[in-house]
Order: structure tokens, then sequence, then C-alpha cells
């Protein structure tokens, strides 16, 4: 029995709803329709309203309401992870300023707090650190703060964009291959594959 046909089976006998955290990240919006289908209540949560317009014209004209919720300030942000901290890290590992600078970085993205502060203690552990502390916050921010999975090539080019913030696109380029090729990446000229650039220099 699949588990849409147990789900079906089990609200028939007791009024369900399903809530899908994260909507704006599925693959599959059409999976709302289905669950509408069997009778399900379902509950979307998305930091993207747009993400809506994935759905099917019958699927939205079932949505009732929308809900906006004020994202968390820096201070619940802070509050929040303190408590995480200290269900999960030894108390001299970390501290408040430091969960405050990460809530700060995060503006508010509570699951992102969390993610950056999972990330800061296995970084820490795979290091041989006893702390949390002196650890690059933003680098580890700029590795998980993004919906989408992104190339070696395509951080190449979002690094470059975050320092310089706008670049004419030939001088994008030349950067571009300057970083490229200290990691080694290959990259396409003009003349075509610049097969120098396998082996970094």
């Amino acid at each position: 029995m699949t588990s849409l046909k147990k789900l079906h089976e089990k609200n028939r006998q007791n009024k369900a709803t399903v809530c899908l955290d994260h909507f704006d990240r599925t693959k599959e919006p059409e999976i709302v329709t289905k669950l509408l289908g069997i009778g399900l209540s379902v509950i979307l949560v998305t930091n993207n309203e747009d993400t809506l317009d994935e759905l099917d014209l019958r699927t939205r004209s079932f949505i009732s309401s929308i809900i906006h919720i004020s994202p968390y300030s820096v201070d619940e942000g802070t509050s929040i992870l303190k408590t995480r901290a200290e269900q999960a890290f030894a108390r001299y590992t970390f501290k408040e300023s430091t969960l405050g600078k990460i809530s700060e970085k995060t503006k508010g993205n509570v699951s992102l707090c969390i993610t950056i502060l999972r990330a800061c203690a296995l970084l820490a552990e795979s290091q041989g650190r006893k702390t949390l502390e002196d650890l690059d916050l933003d680098e580890i921010r700029r590795q998980h703060d993004c919906p989408v999975r992104l190339s070696v090539d395509e951080k190449t080019l979002v690094s470059i964009l975050e320092e310089w913030k706008s670049l004419p696109g030939n001088r994008l380029f030349q950067f571009h291959v300057r970083e490229s090729r200290k990691i080694g990446l290959l990259v396409l000229t003009t003349d075509g594959f610049d097969f120098s650039l396998l082996s970094p220099r």
C-alpha cells in the first residue's frame, strides 16, 4: 500500500491535517493536489509566496487564507540558538556573543541559524577545536545560505560578486579565470577550452 493510500485510510477514520514545511524547496508541488484529493487538510509553510504559482489553478482555489508571519528579530534568534546550544553542547564551547553574530548574519531565519550552528560545531570538531570561537562565520553562512546546489564554478562566481557587488562582464570573466586557475577549474575561453587550467598553478 502506498503512503497516499495509507493516509487516505487513516483520514477516513480521523480527519487529518498535513503540514508541508519549506514548501518553496519542494521538487513535487503536485503532492498538494494529491493530498487534497484524498480529503486531507493541507498547511503550506514557505519563505516565498510566489512558490504558490507552481500549483495548478484548481489547487490554488482551495487555499482559504494566507497568514504572514514576521521574521524573528536578532534577539529572538539568539535566544532560540542559546536554548539549542545549551541542549547540545558543553557550556564552555560557545559564547552568547557568537550566537548573536550567527543570528545577525541570518537576519531572522532561525532554520538557517540552526543549520549554521550545526555546521560550526562540525567544523570545530573536525579541526580539533574545543570551542566555536574564531570560526569564519561569513564563509560558513555562504556555504549554507542557498536554496539550490551550486557547482564549484557557480560558487566561484557568487564569491566574486559578493566581494565586488557589481562588475562589468569582461572584468567578471577575468576574475573568474583567475580564481578558477587557483582551484584547477576548466574554463571555456573565446578560443575554446583552455586546458592549461586543468591543473592549479
